[in-house]
């Protein structure tokens, strides 16, 4: 059996960038409902991202709605319409718990037909380099994904029946996408 491909070590285009975010909203929302209680303990598998031990839970239906969700963000994201991103608590009341922000709207604009194009070389410590570090990413990544965890262990225990929803807040000159108002 072949060995696989190598990890590569620049995020060298836009598309690139994206789908890591993505990949992390992903592993942060899980992580979030783990360390908050929203589903049992028992419904949750031990896994790593970013060199980092990580909650994930093994339901379908949460998974599927997970990626459906992070698949619309992105998709907005893509547009460059993304302010912030948001996980949601709610009680059954409706009522807004708490709120995991992340903040997006420093994040690059590309034009679609662009999203491909390789970044510029840069010189750093006498080399050329084409990209951001992999390795530089996945520290800040990790340092957030801990960060979640600790909130989750200082924060005090929910009520019973709390959900969740991920919500994008556009920027201000940004037009309301047509027919996606939420996932159901």
């Amino acid at each position: 059996m072949a060995a696989p491909p190598p990890r590569p070590l620049y995020l060298t285009n836009h598309l690139s960038l994206l789908q890591t975010f993505s990949s992390f909203l992903t592993v942060a929302t899980h992580e979030i409902l783990y360390q908050r209680g929203i589903y049992p303990v028992s419904t949750f598998i031990t896994a790593r991202a970013y060199n980092f031990p990580i909650h994930q839970s093994r339901h379908p239906a949460v998974c599927a709605w997970i990626t459906s969700a992070v698949s619309s963000v992105q998709t907005q994201l893509a547009k460059g319409i993304v302010r912030r991103v948001a996980v949601v608590i709610y009680n059954p009341n409706c009522q807004v718990l708490e709120r995991f922000m992340f903040d997006v709207e420093r994040f690059p604009v590309v034009v679609r037909e662009e999203q491909l194009t390789t970044f510029e070389s840069r010189e750093e410590e006498g080399q050329e380099m084409r990209g951001v570090s992999v390795s530089d990413i996945e520290e800040q990544l990790r340092a957030t994904v801990r960060k979640l965890a600790y909130c989750g262990e200082k924060l005090g225990e929910l009520p019973e029946d709390c959900t969740f929803t991920i919500c994008v807040e556009l920027k201000e000159e940004a037009e309301v996408p047509i027919g996606v108002s939420s996932l159901e």
